[in-house]
């Protein structure tokens, strides 16, 4: 069964992600027979793309490529690649995703020979965007017993948000709160409560099969893919809602079931000591202060949280 390994490469987001993934691809053996496909999304011509494919032949690769618009999200740009590429399965990575351990697509891979498993991931959270909403507003929330209160949290998201961008303005707690309410009229039902378990999209892979079954409805907005990543509709409620499993695999090639992503010590847990992909949001995490990093392991565990 043909194995595609699809790499997102965004010309917004300029050479600097390829590189990386590239080092680290070629520092850490896949562990399973594969063929490498860029997506390359955004290139206004073959010659803007040109130096893309560069980087990966000077790394002694000979990846296929593919060239994507620049609309919608990864999602999108994945839908298409399996509309455009047959293959048996399909290991997505977006554009920050760096493996970190050797045989990392080869564990993901075997995941989908277990019994029941037709969806796995290096990363899973519970995380519930509508649940820390109603908690900064007051209402009632999966997060009450959580969080070491509300403007403490929104302060530590904050400081998250300088570590990207130190220019990020502070509007204040009314203004937060505000559009706090704003977004969760306007995403009424969108979301799950906490906790809701949803597979990242930084890396994973399933059939063909499957991706073309669970199909990728429009996305115009980031707002929608978090819908579609992490909503009622999402691919892991519905893989799950079907009798099969969504499975979070661990660098020692464990598999945890949704119940037991908290114990995976892959995101926002302990040191991430079993991660198999990083991203830029494992990273985050990784260099975040000690309060920044409670946060997020709180965002994404609730009170079974236990941060490195």
């Amino acid at each position: 069964m043909k194995l595609l390994l699809v790499h997102l490469v965004r010309r917004h987001n300029g050479p600097a992600p390829l590189q990386r993934f590239l080092e680290s691809y070629t520092a850490h053996a896949p562990g399973v027979e594969h063929e490498l496909l860029l997506a390359l999304k955004g290139f206004d011509t073959p010659a803007d793309a040109a130096p893309s494919l560069a980087a990966a032949r000077s790394r002694g690769l000979d990846p296929g490529h593919i060239h994507l618009p620049d609309d919608g999200m990864d999602l999108t740009a994945y839908a298409r690649v399996v509309s455009a590429v047959p293959a048996g399965r399909y290991c997505f990575t977006n554009s920050y995703s760096q493996p970190i351990a050797d045989g990392w697509l080869g564990h993901l891979s075997a995941a989908l020979d277990q019994p029941g498993v037709a969806l796995a991931g290096a990363t899973g959270s519970w995380a519930s965007h509508q649940d820390f909403r109603r908690y900064q507003l007051g209402l009632r929330s999966g997060y009450d017993d959580v969080f070491e209160g509300r403007e403490r949290a929104r302060l530590g998201f904050l400081t998250l948000a300088r570590q990207r961008n130190p220019a990020k303005r502070d509007n204040g707690r009314l203004a937060f709160k505000a559009i706090a309410a704003l977004d969760l009229a306007r995403d009424r039902n969108a979301f799950d409560h906490f906790p809701a378990p949803h597979l990242r999209t930084n890396a994973f892979i399933a059939s063909r099969e499957l991706m073309v079954a669970l199909g990728v409805p429009r996305i115009r907005r980031k707002r929608d893919a978090y819908r579609l990543e992490s909503g009622p509709a999402s691919f892991t409620r519905r893989v799950e809602e079907s009798g099969r499993r969504a499975v979070v695999v661990g660098r020692d090639g464990s598999l945890y079931d949704s119940r037991r992503w908290d114990e995976s010590q892959t995101f926002w847990q302990g040191l991430q000591e079993n991660l198999l992909v990083a991203d830029n949001q494992t990273d985050d995490y990784a260099n975040a202060e000690p309060d920044v990093r409670r946060l997020l392991c709180q965002f994404a565990w609730g009170s079974t949280g236990q941060p490195g």
